[in-house]
């Protein structure tokens, strides 16, 4: 052997063989260290793939190597687990460098106060900006210091909560800051919550008062019936003369240490958890925020209100009006709608624009979409915040790529007031990473011994500074649990927050993201403890265990899914069952039933073995085929969409595992295949049934079925509610409407015969045509009908002759219907010389059809006109339930109650008001409080019924 030869060299017969060292160029593995003994040392080579690793990252786990080897020789008692491996400049470098975040802010104020100060400094500016509506900074200050008062009288103080429970809107920022004025600490409720989840929230926040406005009220009085509750819509005149001056610290005694707001997230015990945040810690993010990202653009900018004010998100949103700028409401209806979401931004002329990752896909696949027609580029948002979730691998170099939008990826859990580090999107960043501490923001990355770990070591993540809560609400052992003293603090006393996420430091000072050391997960930007939907799953009757994943077998499509052992119990039940106790975000989309959860040879859950979900797991309707063209041809893309055998016509495509980014996918597909949909028809007719006749409507191609009535949503219990056709003929507002009624009851619709059958002239012979098709789809009542405009009118008289025939009907429903007969006089504007195209523009006919087409609704309109005008009714023993427009413009001296008491005694009138116009209350704008306003009356109609006991021929008493 060359190697055992003193000068390295062989010689044989003719040939000496001298031994040459050469580098080597390529690495077997991808990390290989080589150790020998020489001498009386250990020499060695470290070699790594160059693909894999810098140089850099090379040399430092040589260090580690050699750090750990001395510290073995130092104390060879000492387990290896325990041994360090930092030395102190990478410790100085950590600490004294890259968490060297000190900053002045503004903490010896409070968030009213700086709120006020702009009122001071530009009192004409807008404030906020909600559709078409808006307010400047000091008719926002008036209203909120007015109602603030109102509060105090309440007996609102510092730390006293505030619970908020409304929809998004102008009225929902005035009770905020309302409360803030007042002393107190708002505890924002999602309206949506399913009522148990609203119950234990109210209870265990104790407010001093409920804030909540219009239609939202009424679900939370009879949870909280001793509770002081102000509708900011009907009891406004409370507060309406109180002063609009402010108030002062000596009035309220508030300082900056006082609570701001408590915020619940999902609890891994099975029930939420409050976050309580305090001024000065709210204050702080938006120093942060200010410094990292505002600092860089305009002094004043326009900046969306987009999250739910449940979601902590809302907080570093809110308080951009202490820095002066606009604040611009994105409404409910567009937030997962990318066209209509791109349009708004851009007509609005939003810049600041604050999302998660889904919602961030939606807006850059509209634009895309926009860009591929040639219909011109987009222009905002210039700056886009994306948080909540972790970014994967596509859409980063999505966001890297865009150059109309600088994009920052935000992170920080609810417990570090909402964002604890950032970073900008860039090209240059091949990974995706969460940035820097931001400004008063410790960032450790300890062991589970809470060591500081290495550079590029993964380690859990806990956050100090400033943004720390000042703990749980009501739950000290928790609080005790998670929140920590600071070991590498620099102030006495300070604490930490363990967040349970994963991370490591980069050479450049930036963190990298890398999952959860714990079940808690992120879907679609909400933050969800898999024990909370585990609890609720084992509490079902039958269920023996449960477990819950988030599976992500595509990528970017994450969904829950639940796996039980026990009884076979389905999964609609098991989906009824968590929709009682959990909000919608927490329903898992599959409900695989096991003989017996997967366990490893040490008895541990393993997860690899949980099966991906099959057709069973899904919640399904029961299988009925798809009936025509259009819904066979949808069934089969939600299929190939949602990775199904089949699909049925009444199966929902959000239980079957849909969510908004395969919604974007799928809408796409009805495209190429010339099936004009949108993601918001979808969100309102989630099934096939449902779509279908959306097209159709949509497309002018009318229901064909019309001597029988049009299933608008079948399944549920309860007796169906029959909606009239409106003065056209046809059903167009029922597909609109139907999606915004309460569910557990069918829906069926009512349209007039065809334009080529003998036209029915009176009111009692469409009644009586009516009455026939009710009695075939439901042969006994009790029965429920209403309808909109002339509808109001055929209902009236369905009613009358159902009664007749000595059938109950439970409910009789006036959508802003006027009676038109001998002894009224109500004048409404003159018609327009074109009633054809006026039809159109008010989508009251569809804008497709031609002038002959158009002009058979004109005449189909005169003649249900003139019907209307010579119909006299007669007086029933049932309730009219009147949702009266609260705008009446275009009718002149609009009687309140729409002259029904011409036609029955006005004490069984029951008027319900309604948002918007004759025609707008059945726009997006203003059809989700009909839906509400109706589903409320049609729940206590029932319960009338159920109290009095029900007779042939109306209720046993009336009233």
């Amino acid at each position: 052997s060359l190697q055992n030869t003193p000068e390295g060299t062989l010689d044989l017969p003719g040939l000496t063989i001298t031994r040459v060292d050469t580098p080597q160029m390529t690495a077997k593995f991808d990390l290989s260290l080589l150790l020998k003994e020489q001498d009386d040392r250990i020499v060695g080579v470290l070699i790594y793939a160059g693909a894999l690793f810098e140089p850099a990252t090379a040399r430092r786990y040589l260090e580690y190597w050699r750090r750990l080897l001395d510290a073995m020789v130092e104390d060879e008692a000492e387990a290896v687990d325990r041994l360090p491996l930092l030395e102190e400049a990478e410790r100085r470098q950590i600490l004294d460098d890259w968490n060297r975040t000190e900053a002045d802010y503004p903490r010896e104020k409070c968030i009213h106060e700086l709120f006020e100060a702009q009122v001071e400094a530009r009192p004409e500016a807008v404030a906020l900006i909600c559709e078409n509506q808006s307010l400047s900074y000091e008719e926002l200050n008036a209203r909120a210091n007015r109602l603030a008062r109102r509060l105090r009288e309440l007996g609102v103080g510092p730390d006293a909560r505030v619970a908020i429970c409304m929809e998004r809107g102008l009225e929902m920022v005035v009770a905020l800051l309302a409360t803030l004025k007042a002393g107190g600490a708002y505890a924002p409720l999602d309206p949506a919550y399913p009522p148990e989840r609203l119950a234990y929230m109210l209870e265990d926040c104790a407010p001093a008062v409920l804030i909540t406005y219009g239609l939202a009220s009424e679900k939370l009085t009879r949870r909280a019936p001793a509770l002081p509750i102000l509708d900011l819509d009907s009891d406004a005149q409370q507060w309406k003369s109180l002063s609009g001056d402010n108030l002062t610290r000596a009035e309220t005694g508030l300082d900056t240490r006082s609570l701001a707001y408590v915020i619940y997230t999902s609890g891994s015990t099975g029930a939420p958890k409050g976050v309580m945040i305090r001024q000065d810690s709210a204050l702080n993010l938006l120093t942060a925020l200010s410094r990292a990202i505002y600092a860089h653009y305009d002094p004043h900018l326009r900046v969306s209100l987009n999250a739910p004010l449940a979601f902590d998100a809302s907080v570093k949103q809110l308080v951009q009006l202490l820095a002066g700028h606009t604040l611009c409401v994105i409404p409910e209806d567009m937030r997962l709608n990318g066209a209509a979401l791109l349009n708004y931004i851009e007509s609005h002329q939003i810049e600041v624009f604050d999302c998660t990752p889904s919602q961030l896909r939606l807006l850059l696949e509209a634009r895309r979409v926009r860009e591929t027609r040639a219909s011109g580029s987009a222009e905002f948002p210039r700056v886009a915040l994306v948080g909540g979730e972790a970014i994967d691998a596509q859409l980063w170099r999505q966001m890297g790529d865009d150059t109309v939008t600088s994009h920052y990826n935000v992170y920080g859990p609810t417990e570090c007031t909402v964002d604890a580090t950032a970073g900008r999107v860039g090209k240059e960043l091949e990974h995706p990473t969460i940035g820097s501490p931001l400004a008063n923001t410790a960032a450790h990355i300890l062991d589970a011994e809470m060591r500081m770990v290495p550079i590029g070591v993964t380690g859990e993540l806990y956050l100090g500074g400033a943004g720390v809560a000042q703990g749980y609400l009501n739950r000290p052992d928790l609080t005790a649990e998670r929140f920590l003293p600071d070991p590498y603090g620099r102030e006495r006393g300070g604490r930490v927050y363990r967040t349970g996420d994963l991370g490591r430091w980069l050479p450049d000072g930036v963190i990298e993201f890398l999952g959860r050391n714990d079940s808690q997960v992120k879907v679609r930007g909400f933050r969800i403890e898999l024990g909370e939907i585990e609890a609720g799953l084992t509490s079902c009757p039958g269920v023996r265990e449960a477990v819950v994943m988030a599976r992500e077998d595509d990528e970017g499509s994450k969904r829950l899914v639940a796996y039980y052992t026990g009884e076979e119990i389905g999964a609609e039940a098991l989906r009824s069952h968590l929709s009682s106790m959990l909000p919608e975000y927490m329903l898992p989309t599959a409900y695989a039933r096991l003989q017996a959860l997967p366990l490893t040879p040490n008895g541990k859950l393993d997860w690899r073995r949980l099966p991906v979900p099959e057709g069973a797991a899904y919640v399904r309707r029961g299988y009925e085929p798809p009936e025509g063209e259009t819904e066979t041809e949808l069934a089969r893309i939600w299929a190939e969409t949602l990775g199904l055998d089949r699909v049925g016509r009444y199966d929902n495509f959000f239980e079957l595992g849909g969510h908004s980014l395969l919604a974007v996918k799928l809408v796409n597909q009805c495209k190429q295949m010339q099936i004009a949909v949108s993601i918001a028809d979808l969100f309102t007719h989630p099934t096939i049934e449902s779509l279908a006749a959306c097209v159709q409507a949509q497309k002018g191609e009318l229901f064909n079925k019309r001597s029988a009535a049009i299933p608008l949503r079948t399944g549920g219990a309860e007796a169906p509610l029959f909606l009239v056709h409106d003065i056209s003929g046809e059903m167009f507002y029922g597909p609109k409407l139907t999606p915004h009624l309460a569910p557990g009851f069918p829906v069926y619709g009512l349209v007039a015969p065809s334009f080529s059958e003998t036209p029915l002239l009176t009111v009692q012979a469409m009644a009586a045509r009516m009455a026939r098709m009710i009695r075939a789809t439901q042969p006994d009542g009790p029965y429920r009908l209403a309808g909109w405009s002339f509808g109001a009118t055929l209902a009236y008289e369905i009613a009358t002759q159902l009664i007749g025939d000595d059938a109950t009907v439970e409910f009789l429903g006036s959508i802003d219907g006027y009676y038109l007969g001998p002894g009224t006089n109500t004048s409404r504007e003159a018609l327009p010389d074109d009633l054809a195209q006026a039809f159109q523009e008010r989508s009251l006919i569809p804008a497709e059809l031609s002038g002959d087409e158009a002009q058979q609704y004109v005449g189909r309109y005169r003649s249900n006109m003139l019907a209307a005008r010579s119909y006299v009714a007669h007086p029933i023993p049932i309730p009219l339930h009147l949702f009266a427009a609260e705008e009446t413009e275009g009718v002149a001296h609009a009687p309140a109650l729409r002259n029904w008491e011409v036609a029955m005694p006005a004490e069984q009138i029951r008027l319900i008001s309604v948002p918007g116009n004759h025609l707008s209350m059945m726009e997006p704008s203003h059809i989700e409080s009909l839906g509400e306003a109706l589903s409320r009356t049609l729940r206590q109609a029932r319960e009338t019924v159920e109290a009095l006991g029900a007779t042939p021929g109306g209720l046993a008493q009336p009233g």
